[in-house]
């Protein structure tokens, strides 16, 4: 998978293009549909190679964001809501929640609605939890660990992940006084 930025006419994009990436159901999928929670998609295909170009703006990345300051509670409150409604929306659409890509350079939160678009490419080579896990590794690094109810939530999620003690249900149904 390799990623560029792009500036056109029409806004500023992300693209990923590879030479093992194919426009399988999953990427028709999203390419035919809005899915709530996911950047809007284009494909252009260039001879055999497709493009897949996702709208990003007015949307700045996570690492970007909170490199200039911690991820606080309500920060973090706003990341797993969203990932909760995305991926009840890609059950809605019948799509593997491993597609996610859950790496903090391509994962935007929106200037406008204050809230986190991902995007999704679906290889079926990723295990889902793993990718969270590591998801969650980074968030350990962004963190304001001055914020003790963050840093409890963070740090109970990421051990229930590596424990593999809950469903992903039951990860983000938290309850900020006990663990699943």
């Amino acid at each position: 998978m390799r990623v560029e930025y792009l500036r056109e006419t029409g806004g500023n994009y992300m693209e990923i293009t590879g030479n093992d990436m194919a426009d399988g159901f999953e990427m028709k999928m999203l390419r035919n549909n809005k899915i709530n929670g996911l950047l809007p998609l284009t494909v252009r295909q260039v001879n055999s190679e497709y493009r897949y170009l996702y709208r990003i703006n007015s949307h700045v990345n996570m690492s970007e964001y909170y490199d200039r300051q911690g991820m606080g509670m309500n920060e973090l409150d706003i990341l797993i809501n969203s990932l909760v409604t995305t991926l009840k929306e890609l059950k809605e659409y019948m799509l593997d929640e491993s597609g996610l890509i859950m790496n903090p350079d391509y994962i935007f939160k929106s200037n406008s609605e204050g809230v986190f678009r991902f995007a999704y490419f679906y290889s079926g080579k990723e295990n889902f939890t793993e990718k969270l896990r590591h998801l969650f590794e980074n968030i350990l690094g962004i963190i304001d660990h001055n914020d003790n109810e963050v840093v409890t939530v963070a740090y109970g999620i990421y051990k229930r992940l590596c424990m593999g003690e809950c469903s992903l249900e039951e990860l983000f149904s938290y309850d900020r006084k006990k663990d699943c």
